[in-house]
């Protein structure tokens, strides 16, 4: 393995903050992974050689600033903060004659703070993102990780809205 390359996450995010939502004032990362470093690996260059994904700042910091990024407007000062622990992420590629093919597997689990500053498990998503091009797939790999997000968020407020209303957080 020689060399190489960051991965970039979409710069124009699509947030799609669902609607009838549960007030959110945060939504906190913290990624329990085995490596954070070395991401997985992807092709590069006209050989197609192998090369280490990695991050420019900091797993934890690159996706933490994307969800803020996401989702900051939505935010309000009363709401409830809500946790995602990602547990899993690992990306791949892989080039054949004809395509190219990325693949991403996020697992993330959700919770939601509650009145009694005790945390609430809500969802726990645990998907293969996989995407078919006829060239360089690896810009994908920020997508995948945003579809996980947006994936997480709308289940998340959904599992929120039917806690019960006497384990009801907000």
């Amino acid at each position: 393995v020689l060399g190489a390359k960051i991965i970039k996450m979409p710069k124009f995010t699509i947030a799609d903050f669902p609607k009838k939502s549960p007030p959110l004032s945060s939504i906190e990362l913290i990624q329990s992974l085995e490596d954070s470093v070395e991401l997985g690996y992807v092709q590069k260059g006209l050989d197609g050689h192998i090369v280490e994904l990695k991050t420019e700042k900091g797993l934890t910091q690159l996706l933490q600033d994307h969800i803020t990024k996401m989702y900051k407007n939505d935010y309000k000062e009363n709401g409830s903060v809500m946790l995602w622990i990602m547990e899993d992420l690992r990306i791949a590629e892989r080039t054949t004659f004809s395509k190219s093919l990325a693949f991403a597997k996020i697992k993330i689990t959700s919770y939601i703070a509650g009145n009694d500053d005790q945390y609430r498990k809500l969802v726990e998503i645990d998907s293969v993102y996989v995407m078919e091009a006829g060239s360089d797939v690896t810009p994908w790999h920020g997508t995948h990780i945003e579809d996980a997000f947006r994936t997480v968020l709308h289940r998340s407020m959904k599992a929120a809205n039917n806690i019960s209303a006497d384990e009801k957080p907000l």
